[in-house]
């Protein structure tokens, strides 16, 4: 169980917002969040639930990265919030606060290799760093457990290369 604590009631609310926001009622879903955050202020996967909405609907990435905080101080076992919250400080180019959470999410048991890569990668493309983000991309083959993610960063890999050619080309 990620949260410090176990109250079922909770946990009937969370896996209720949940379903909300899978069905896309994303008010009733942000207005059960938040009950369950004012019942229980420590309950992590609620912050991580209600975060995603604010980066993702509401595109409030600043709000986004506030409850993608507090989902890691109290769910610091809940394995979506870390990419969630990877994905949501690459938006902000906050590059230091990424490396660092990147390096502490290496350190959780079950998160995936792969994607951690992945985002290192995409922090590298991002910094135009092309030749890292390439090498960081061949890692995140090296763990990928499909096809799809192979590809994909197979993809990632090729527009790293035009993108130095072209910028190669510039040079000249």
């Amino acid at each position: 169980m990620s949260d410090r604590f176990f109250d079922p009631e909770l946990d009937d609310w969370f896996f209720e917002a949940d379903q909300l926001l899978k069905d896309n009622r994303i008010g009733s879903g942000v207005e059960l969040l938040n009950q369950i955050v004012a019942r229980e202020p420590a309950y992590g996967r609620a912050y991580n639930h209600l975060a995603w909405v604010y980066e993702v609907k509401y595109q409030d990435l600043e709000k986004a990265w506030e409850l993608y905080s507090l989902a890691l101080k109290y769910a610091p076992d809940y394995l979506p919030v870390y990419l969630n919250a990877i994905v949501c400080l690459s938006k902000l180019e906050r590059f230091d606060e990424l490396k660092s959470l990147l390096e502490k999410a290496r350190q959780v048991p079950g998160i995936s290799r792969s994607r951690l890569l992945g985002e290192e990668a995409i922090m590298y493309e991002m910094q135009q760093d092309y030749a890292k983000a390439i090498e960081t991309y061949k890692q995140a083959i090296a763990f990928a457990l499909s096809d799809d993610d192979i590809n994909y960063y197979k993809q990632c890999i090729e527009r790293c290369r035009r993108k130095m050619n072209i910028l190669n080309d510039y040079d000249r």
